[in-house]
């Protein structure tokens, strides 16, 4: 299992090298790492939640993100499809 498991490890650094190139990157002018993200994904969810006459659950905020998500994945349709094969009249 530790031969695997070092074999897959070594194997993903091996082909995703060029990838890892922070040095070049951060000369570039490229964000290394998450926070950036984060914090404007963090931002950008409390202007929405906080908008004038906003009044949010944390279950209906959830549920919100959730279909939010799926509609920019474009996985909204396929959900909506098995949606609507359910037969609710059973």
């Amino acid at each position: 299992m530790l031969a695997e498991t070092l074999h897959s490890t070594l194997t993903f650094f091996e082909n995703n090298r060029n990838r890892m190139d922070y040095a070049r990157f951060r000369n570039e002018g490229y964000f290394i790492g998450s926070g950036t993200i984060e914090s404007a994904a963090k931002r950008l969810g409390e202007l929405r939640l906080k908008e004038v006459g906003a009044r949010w659950t944390e279950k209906g905020a959830v549920h919100t993100a959730k279909a939010r998500a799926a509609w920019a994945g474009s996985q909204w349709m396929p959900i909506v499809q098995r949606r609507t094969a359910i037969n609710l009249t059973a």
